[in-house]
């Protein structure tokens, strides 16, 4: 199990001005929490999980707080699941993983890849990323975006 959180003092967030009756600017300053709590794990000898919750709290949440200019509201509590599958076959030698994202405001991201380690310096992988969402979300702004992609990489 591991973890870690940040507590941070007068972090502006930003407020709806049309809903604002205190004539005051489009942000506010106000404390936000943030912490992150996982697990790493093998299976067997050649399989490995990994799971993630992400959450920010805005502590003493003002009324009317917007995602930046799209003026969509936000809420005080914002979580994210993430869990990697992963799993080793000939020889350690071929790797397929996934990388899974989900934000509890209906957003997620997905990014398979297989990865063969073609000799000792040199690998071939083949993955994609596909997001999906609200465009003002933190995953969702990516939704046109998704793509397929190689790399070949040599180390010395």
């Amino acid at each position: 199990l591991r973890g870690e959180f940040a507590y941070t003092l007068g972090k502006y967030v930003a407020i709806n001005p049309l809903k604002s009756w205190s004539n005051q600017d489009m942000a506010q300053k106000t404390d936000t929490f943030d912490y992150c709590l996982g697990f790493d794990r093998s299976i067997f000898t050649d399989w490995f999980i990994s799971g993630q919750i992400i959450q920010n709290v805005v502590v003493n949440a003002p009324g009317g707080m917007v995602k930046g200019l799209s003026l969509r509201e936000r809420r005080a509590l914002n979580t994210f699941f993430t869990l990697v599958v992963q799993k080793l076959f000939y020889n350690d030698q071929m790797t397929i993983q996934s990388l899974i994202a989900y934000g509890t405001e209906g957003e997620w991201w997905i990014s398979p890849m297989f990865k063969w380690e073609t000799t000792q310096n040199t690998s071939v992988s083949l993955g994609a990323q596909i997001f999906e969402g609200n465009p003002y979300d933190t995953l969702g702004q990516f939704d046109r975006n998704d793509l397929i992609f190689t790399r070949i990489r040599y180390s010395f």
